[in-house]
């Protein structure tokens, strides 16, 4: 099971053969590699279902406009999220995808991507309260 996308396991691990099955995009797909075949398992949610989720976010029970709020993803699962923040921002180990459509590409992956982020966007002594 992973996260990534088809092409971009494909791109990094051409050996997917070697499994019956596997679960991709967290869950969404389904690929079958003796016939190199994917398979959704849902849906995408519909757009008025995300346009409401968007309505009801969390960035507004804080008070906080989306556009006040910046938002790291990267994977799949983090397109429609990215899409309402401010600021999207994508960790230097995020898909391609991901980072195609980002205001940011961090220097660092992983967590250490996040640390880059908040420490860019505050001053030091702010860190410390």
């Amino acid at each position: 099971m992973t996260g990534r996308a088809l092409n971009d396991l494909a791109a990094i691990f051409p050996e997917r053969g070697w499994f019956d099955l596997a679960v991709m995009e967290n869950g969404a797909v389904l690929f079958h590699p003796t016939t190199q075949t994917p398979e959704a398992l849902a849906d995408p949610p519909p757009s008025e279902f995300v346009a409401r989720l968007h309505e009801r976010g969390l960035p507004l029970q804080l008070g906080l406009e989306p556009a006040e709020v910046a938002g790291v993803g990267d994977a799949e699962n983090d397109h429609t999220f990215l899409d309402i923040c401010g600021l999207s921002v994508a960790v230097a180990n995020a898909l391609p995808a991901i980072k195609d459509k980002v205001q940011l590409v961090t220097v660092g992956d992983h967590g250490g991507g996040v640390v880059e982020l908040i420490e860019r966007l505050l001053p030091a002594a702010e860190a410390v309260k």
